[in-house]
Parts: structure tokens; sequence; C-alpha cells
């Protein structure tokens, strides 16, 4: 989030954001770029994050530093983890169960201290609310007095020293309760419309409401994505990028099945379904490829990037990593955390399909894509779609929607955040999408030197991480797929009409040029200063450090496709050969 928004910041000081045709995010980048549609793409609004308090009440920053859970898997740690939602559920309700059993309370011990507390709470809120107590928020305070109550449980020593004692233990575990209390129910409050229209809600639709109020600002006039961009005056003027937001797909197990969310259309260039709908529209009830009743009002803003940023099953593992030497009182303090937020631990049924909904996946139902003709794929048997963290399989970087030749991209600048070694990037991730694509993808056809045409990769050629490392790929901006002799050739029967060579790829992984950044995927709160040195050092990062020759060099590669696409007999600059010998890889 901050280093993109830094990124973008010293993109734009040097008037290349306005020569963008596109702007796609994935994960915590996709804050950056909602903020971006929020300000009519006004950049230097980017500087203004006040993120002082976290992002979330009641969740604590996750800092670790040896790796992100799922970010940066390499090998075989890489093929159990990447799939280990299979497995997953049910060893978390074991271990729950497992706490349950270490520290149970008998059920009929209530301590009298939660009923004072509960009493306290509750006529507070009547106060607030000037005595309109609504039975949403009853129900709320019900499912919270339940959760706290397991708190106040089996307690022998009653003295009010330790009662005392004990009430200030669980409000220190939930930095001030009252406060976290009122969060949750105001979330509440703006998630259950929602439910009350008859779609199903996920914990992903809180995350939403909670992001939305720190990446809206004050005169924002509507939450639907698809409105704003309509409403955009640099929109309107063909002055700003079309957003991409990406997740992935997780029915039935998919993998890197990847969705967008653009202003205009909702879904998947994936060969399973090639499908896309008008995002406007998304959230009405569609079989057959026809609609039965449309709505609007589904493309919510906060919604779509929480979507794209659905940390919370990452959360989840963390916190059953933590399980084995966690204290009691840390214990509870999860048990707690989890029943608050209403965590369903079903797990797939035995021939591996998902039931019910899982609060931890982003659920869209109905599904616009359902029952489609001629199409019979897990995209299309059911009425929903289990969407989650674009991240979360293994490709943190949204490069698949510019490598479509419908989009005819010339030039990808890439930033790669990702966790890798100590917290920083080690091209694994750039590798994985490489060795994917080859795997998954059809084969892209090109005219060879002689004028030929021959099938190959749709991706350049992307070193193994150790190579990375060993030319130290890392430390500077490096381009990948200037040359045709960069896509290796596939040996295939058919050739296929020879279309234009795919964008290079400009990558710039996340350093300490200026600032430590390696800041862990669950900080979700920072100081003015830590927003101040990391903006600066993303900055830095597409400048490279402000070096000159490399600035000049953006200009050689920005025209490069248009040499190579036309056959050009003119001559680029001596200027321009120096720089692809120094920047590009291939």
């Amino acid at each position: 989030m901050l280093t993109s928004s830094g990124f973008l910041l010293g993109m734009n000081n040097h008037g290349l954001f306005s020569c963008a045709s596109y702007i796609a995010s994935i994960s915590g980048g996709s804050w950056t770029v909602m903020r971006l549609l929020l300000a009519d793409f006004d950049v230097d609004k980017l500087r203004n994050w006040d993120i002082k308090n976290s992002l979330l009440e009641g969740v604590p920053n996750f800092e670790f530093k040896n790796r992100d859970i799922v970010q940066q898997l390499d090998g075989t740690a890489e093929a159990h983890e990447f799939f280990m939602d299979d497995g997953f559920y049910n060893e978390l309700k074991e271990h729950v169960s497992k706490w349950k059993r270490e520290f149970a309370e008998p059920v009929d011990s209530v301590d009298p201290t939660f009923n004072e507390f509960h009493d306290s709470l509750e006529s507070n809120w009547m106060r607030l609310n000037h005595n309109a107590i609504q039975k949403r928020s009853l129900d709320t305070f019900l499912k919270l007095k339940e959760t706290i109550e397991e708190l106040f449980k089996g307690n022998n020593d009653s003295s009010p020293t330790n009662q005392i004692k004990k009430l200030e233990e669980m409000m220190d575990t939930f930095s001030n309760f009252r406060k976290v209390l009122g969060f949750y129910i105001m979330l509440h409050s703006e998630v259950r419309p929602k439910k009350i229209m008859g779609f199903p809600v996920s914990f992903t639709d809180y995350w939403g409401r909670a992001l939305w109020k720190k990446i809206s600002y004050q005169e924002t006039k509507t939450n639907s994505m698809s409105e704003l961009f309509v409403q955009s005056p640099s929109a309107s003027n063909y002055e700003a990028p079309l957003p991409i937001i990406i997740a992935n797909c997780k029915n039935e197990d998919l993998v890197n099945v990847v969705f967008e969310f653009t202003p205009f259309e909702f879904g998947s260039w994936n060969k399973l379904l090639r499908l896309f709908v008008k995002l406007r529209y998304l959230g009405s009830t569609v079989s057959r490829g026809i609609a039965r009743s449309c709505i609007q009002g589904f493309d919510d803003v906060g919604f779509i990037t929480a979507t794209s940023s659905s940390l919370f099953n990452n959360v989840l593992i963390y916190a059953w990593q933590l399980a084995a030497d966690s204290s009691q009182k840390t214990m509870k303090a999860v048990r707690a955390l989890f029943s608050t937020f209403g965590v369903n631990l079903k797990n797939k049924n035995s021939e591996g399909k998902i039931f019910g909904t899982r609060s931890d996946f982003a659920l869209f139902q109905p599904n616009p894509f359902y029952q489609y003709p001629g199409i019979e794929t897990p995209l299309t048997k059911t009425d929903k779609l289990y969407l989650v963290d674009g991240g979360e399989d293994g490709e943190n970087i949204p490069l698949r929607p510019f490598l479509q030749p419908e989009r005819k991209v010339d030039l990808i600048f890439a930033l790669d955040s990702s966790s890798g070694k100590i917290n920083y990037p080690t091209g694994s991730i750039l590798r994985n999408l490489y060795d994917n694509m080859r795997q998954s993808e059809d084969s892209i056809s090109i005219l060879s030197p002689n004028g030929t045409p021959v099938n190959v990769d749709p991706m350049p050629y992307i070193p193994l991480p150790e190579e990375f490392e060993r030319s130290k790929l890392l430390n500077h901006p490096i381009a990948f797929g200037c040359y045709q002799s960069s896509y290796r050739k596939r040996t295939s029967s058919v050739l296929l009409p020879p279309g234009k060579l795919p964008p290079i790829i400009l990558y710039h992984a996340n350093r300490n040029h200026t600032y430590q950044s390696n800041t862990s995927t669950f900080k979700l709160n920072y100081s003015p200063k830590e927003v101040d040195g990391m903006l600066n050092n993303g900055w830095n990062i597409f400048t490279d450090n402000n070096n000159t020759s490399y600035l000049q060099c953006i200009g050689c590669l920005m025209i490069k496709r248009t040499y190579d696409n036309t056959a050009s007999t003119e001559l680029l600059p001596p200027t321009c050969h120096s720089c692809f010998k120094k920047y590009c890889y291939n």
C-alpha cells in the first residue's frame, strides 16, 4: 500500500502516470488503486495516508519477518501450503477442540462481575443510541455476551481483587474493549442491510466496511466502483488509467484462476471461463446467460477492495501456528476473537466440495456465470463464487491482465512487494508466474527474425531466485522480454496467426533504498514518520534512487515495442542501446 503509493508518486513526478493505459492491483495494493479512484486519480493525494490507528479495530499487528505465511513459499513447502485449504479447517477445528479441553470451565459457573460488565456496556450503548435499541444490536450484544462469558467462567477465586484484575486483563487483550465493541456494532449495522436484501455476507463484508473508512474521502458521493469511474472527470477526459482489481477463485480447489474487477466488467480471462459481465449489474440473478432479476449497487468499493485483500485466511493460519505454545490467556483471546467474527469452521465434505459459507472467503452469490450454456466448469456449476486475496496462490504481482493480447500492452511497470528473505522479495513470485503460465496457458505466435511465424511461451523467460540473488537483479530495476529470443519456443503442429510481441516487463523489487520497508503484511497501522519513510522509499524504488540514466532508459523501453512490432528500419538512439545492455536481462 505505502510502497506502491510512493512508487506511483515517483512515476507521476516524471509525467509517466498519465501515460498508463491500465493500473492493476492485488492484495494491499488494491487499497492504493481504490484510493486513487476515489480521489479522481489525483496521485498527490496518496501522500495523505492517516493510518496511525489500526485499519481493523481489535485485530493486532502480526509482526513476523521470516515469512508472511502463504506469500513466499517455494519448492515442496509451496506445494503443501498453497493447497493446504483441504485439511486446514479440520486441523484448526481439532486445535480449537484441544484448547477447549485444556481450558475448559464448568458451564454453569459465570462470574457475577460479567453481568455487571455487560449491563454497563449495554447501558452505555443505549445512551449513545438515544435508547433506540434495534434487534440487530441486541443480537450483537447477546453474541458478544456469550463470548465474554467464556472468559469469566469457572474462576474459583471470585474475590473482587481477582475479578478486577481479570477484567483489566481482558480489556488489555482487546485494546479498549468498549471502543472495539462500538466499532463492530457500527460495522454490523452497515453490513446488515445487504443480508436483509437476501445476499449472504462474509467476514469480507465487515473487512470491506473497515477499509472504506480508511480509503474514502468525506466528499465521496457514491461507493459504487462503476459509478465512481463514470463520474470521474479524469476518466471522462481519458486522463486516467483503467483500474483493475484482482482476486482468485477458490471453487473446488481451483488455483491461479484470476478474476478481474474493472469499472466496466467482472469476469475472468481464464480458459475455464473467458466471460465477463457488466460490473454495475453484479449481484443480479443470471441463469444460463439470461438475466432473471437485475439490481445495482453490489459493486461496493470497500467489498471489492476487501475481496482482493482478504487477509483473514492468513490471520487464521498464523493464529493456528501459534497454538502449540501459546498461553492460556492468548488462547482465550483467540477463541473470543473467532467467536466475535462468527468464524465458520466448517470444512469441505468428503467429496471435496465446499458446503455452507466460509467466512474467510468473499462470497459472490448469485454467480452471474451460473449454468452458462456450453461451459461446464467449477466456475459455472454452482450459483456461488468464492473469491479470496489475490496473492494467496503465489502470484503477488498482477501481471496476468496485462499479458492478454487483446489489451495490446507494450511495457509493464511491475512492483514486487512480496515477502521472501527477511520479508523482501526474492524473485520467486515472478518465477512462479512464469512457471504457471508455461504450464496452464496456451502459446502465442510471433514472427521470427527471418519473417516466419513461430509459437512461443506467453511470457519471457524468468530466472530462478538463485540467479536473481547471484546477479543482483533485485537491487535495481531489470527488464525481461526486451528481445524475441527471451520467449522460449513451443513445439506445436498448428501455427497460430502471428501477433505483436508481448509486453516488456520492467521489474522493480521492494528494497531498502532509503528506508527499511520490509514490514509485515499484517502491520495495519503506521505512524506519520513511518508513512513518510515508506513513501520515500517507494519513490526511490521507481527512480532507482533518482538515477538519471535509468529514467532516460525508461523512454527507450517505452518505444521499443513500437519499433519491434512495425519492423521499423529507423535506428534507435545510441543511448537506447546502452540502456538495453545495462537494464535488459533478456
